[in-house]
């Protein structure tokens, strides 16, 4: 048999983010995170899952800062 798969429970990948369980519950229930499913209630991650995770809650930062748009410019644009 080949080797077991680590698998992490709701629970559990909760405490690895450092967040509630309820915000897990909530980004699978709207597709957003990557997760296995084996039953209506058993959910788990794989290593890969999380590094997905992980990887899209990366935000890239910018170098320059953009300079606040006069309302003026705005409406000028829009004509």
């Amino acid at each position: 048999m080949s080797e077991g798969v680590e698998l992490l429970t709701i629970a559990q990948l909760a405490e690895t983010l450092q967040c509630s369980e309820r915000t897990v519950q909530n980004k699978v229930r709207a597709g957003a995170w990557p997760h296995k499913k084996f039953g209506p209630r058993i959910i788990r991650f794989t290593e890969d899952h999380v590094a997905q995770i992980l990887d899209a809650a990366e935000v890239q930062v910018s170098r320059e800062k953009e300079k606040p748009r006069k309302i003026k410019d705005l409406v000028s644009r829009l004509q």
